[in-house]
């Protein structure tokens, strides 16, 4: 179906449904006199399978009953369809409901429909009540519908009633319309909403002196399929509101189980009481059952029947369009030579015409059309060796650029990714690559702009980031900042710049921390060591050139164990403290190499012995 053609079926539907709407709305202008009381005598219904389903139908109505429920619904059957519902109410009082329903492929689906309520041997008494016979009441309404598929997803209904009344000798007449409508949700089948507008347009009854009109009635409905345990399995739910005119609106709930089209169990709810039902189809006769327990007329037992006739519509389809295409078939064997070659040279023909335009390729399918007609037409063969030279390098040309589309989207796709990651100069370069290949390419030069604006947004954030932690001498984090930075601007004098001075501060602080530690362990000569590295990465650092004075200072002052030997009492404790260590008495040794210090304070070894055993004393208490 063309573009047109979908809208102007969205646009129809749409129109129905609000012409429904606005009658729905204005059903109390419809009638001129409400001499019947509130609803119709045949309100009862017309089906044991909606009446075991609580009445909720109108969304249904894809059986014969439809022609009452909503005759849009008669468009759903496949086959023929009777049904016939009879049932003895009370006092004698008897009421029949017959529908006879024909699906037709071309000219929509046919619905005829007759509804009785009767009751004989009424007694007649006189004004002195004395028996004077008897009489018979009834009233009867015949119904001729009609409905069609409008749109793919929308059908609509007419049905005309003729309605008879008799008491005694008094006999009336009328007619009244109902319009129905179904529609099925696009994008969701399972969803339909049922609409019936009843009783419209009628012309009441007058027995004696008074007009009698049935009320309009509007029915809405919402039916919901599921499917369950197979294809032919499912579950249906519909619930639907009655609004009487001068009555309050009546909602109904129901469901029903379908295995398959041969067994149903059915359930449901309106105010008057529950209901529950079932039914078997065997083979082309149906028979539906429902129990209603109603507040006003007590537990009651329904039964209607029902008959399948005849093709379904969907293979009487499929027969038609065998037998059309067998017809097609037979025609075109006993075409004549004459008119295949005449068929033949008009594809010829028109395969130039096309060709001249340059459209080889619909001119290469109009040669083929020509030598279907007639397989040995050489002026055809030989046009489609001509052009096939052309048509080759056409190809070879379209696959070409089927591939560069699809590199040019793989490109595309690899800068956004990158971008995502926050690679902005990558992407970018992406980008770049393909705009010098493809300048006019006018995504790649959007994403292009996009991700330069981002790129210069994350250097402005790195940049102050980075001068923030510069400034509180954090230059850990300063260093990060700075290390992203050269990768966004890798020629960034003022980048390389901080990051030259942070690196020699962060070397120049390692080294302090060392040469403090050593320092602190009496070990003056590398402390210097460390003080003097940590000076050429920051000469301005007065830590280190106070730490590195002190070192000398005390270099200066030191004694070696050369000098200690020189005295024999004084090197015999320091071998004594050296006996004690290695016996593991830490303590011992600590106390002789203090008597040493006495005589040697800046002896180096004596005091890297005492800081040694003072660990080991530490480490063997924690344990």
């Amino acid at each position: 179906m063309s573009e047109f053609r979908r809208r102007q079926a969205k646009f129809i539907e749409i129109a129905i449904l609000i012409v429904f709407l606005i009658s729905a709305v204005n059903t109390e202008s419809l009638g001129v006199e409400y001499n019947a009381g509130v609803e119709s005598i045949f309100s009862y219904g017309a089906g044991a399978r909606a009446m075991g389903m609580g009445g909720a139908f109108v969304a249904i109505a894809d059986d014969a009953s439809a022609v009452y429920y909503n005759p849009a619904g008669i468009s759903q059957l496949e086959r023929a369809q009777f049904s016939g519902l009879h049932v003895t109410l009370w006092e004698g009082v008897n009421y029949d409901v017959i529908n006879f329903v024909i699906p037709t492929l071309d000219y929509g689906s046919f619905g005829v429909g007759v509804m009785r309520i009767g009751v004989g041997e009424i007694m007649r008494r006189d004004q002195y009540n004395i028996k004077r016979g008897e009489f018979d009441y009834h009233q009867e309404q015949y119904l001729l519908s009609y409905s069609l598929h409008i749109t793919e997803n929308m059908s609509v209904g007419l049905t005309g009633k003729l309605s008879s009344q008799s008491l005694d000798n008094y006999n009336a007449s009328g007619f009244a319309g109902d319009i129905g409508a179904l529609f099925r949700i696009p994008g969701h089948p399972q969803l339909t909403l049922g609409l019936n507008i009843q009783e419209l347009f009628a012309s009441g009854m007058k027995l004696k002196s008074r007009n009698e009109n049935d009320p309009t009635n509007l029915k809405v409905g919402l039916g919901y399929e599921i499917l369950f345990g197979g294809l032919d399995n499912r579950i249906r739910f519909a619930v639907d509101v009655d609004k009487t005119e001068r009555k309050d609106p009546i909602t109904h709930f129901g469901a029903e189980a379908d295995w398959g089209g041969n067994l149903f169990v059915r359930s449901g709810v309106e105010p008057s009481g529950v209901s529950f039902g079932g039914g078997v189809a065997v083979g082309f006769i149906g028979v539906d059952y429902a129990f209603i327990n109603s507040e006003e007329m007590g537990d009651a037992h329904r039964f209607s029947l029902s008959m399948k006739f005849g093709k379904p519509l969907s293979l009487r389809l499929r027969e038609r369009i065998a037998r059309e295409e067998s017809i097609s078939e037979e025609r075109f064997i006993i075409f004549s030579r004459r008119e295949k070659l005449k068929n033949a040279d008009y594809f010829l023909q028109r395969g130039d015409s096309l060709a001249f335009l340059g459209r080889l390729p619909d001119a290469e399918q109009a040669y083929k059309y020509a030598l279907a007609w007639d397989p040995d037409y050489e002026p055809a063969r030989q046009r489609l060796q001509d052009i096939n030279p052309e048509l080759e390098v056409m190809r070879e040309e379209e696959k070409i650029g089927l591939r560069r589309s699809l590199e040019v989207e793989f490109t595309l796709e690899r800068a956004r990714q990158l971008a995502a990651s926050e690679h902005y100069p990558d992407a970018i370069r992406e980008l770049d690559d393909l705009l010098a290949t493809d300048p006019h390419n006018s995504p790649a030069a959007s994403l292009r702009s996009e991700y330069n604006l981002k790129l210069e947004q994350n250097i402005q954030t790195l940049k102050l980031n980075a001068y923030s932690y510069y400034k509180q001498k954090d230059y850990t984090n300063a260093y990060y900042e700075y290390q992203k930075l050269s990768q966004l601007q890798p020629d960034d004098p003022i980048v390389k710049g901080r990051l030259s001075e942070i690196s020699n501060k962060l070397q120049a602080a390692l080294h302090l921390k060392q040469g403090l530690q050593l320092f602190g362990e009496g070990n003056y000569s590398l402390s210097a060591v460390e003080f003097q590295l940590a000076l050429q990465y920051d000469p301005e650092d007065n830590t280190c050139t106070e730490y590195l004075d002190r070192s000398q200072n005390n270099l200066a002052g030191t004694t070696t164990l050369k000098e200690i030997k020189e005295n024999p009492q004084i090197w015999q404790l320091y071998l004594d403290g050296i006996a004690a260590y290695q016996e593991g008495d830490f303590q011992s040794a600590m106390s002789k190499w203090e008597k040493v210090l006495r005589d040697y304070p800046t002896n180096i070894n004596t005091l890297r012995n005492i800081e040694q055993a003072r660990r080991l004393l530490k480490n063997s208490g924690e344990r």
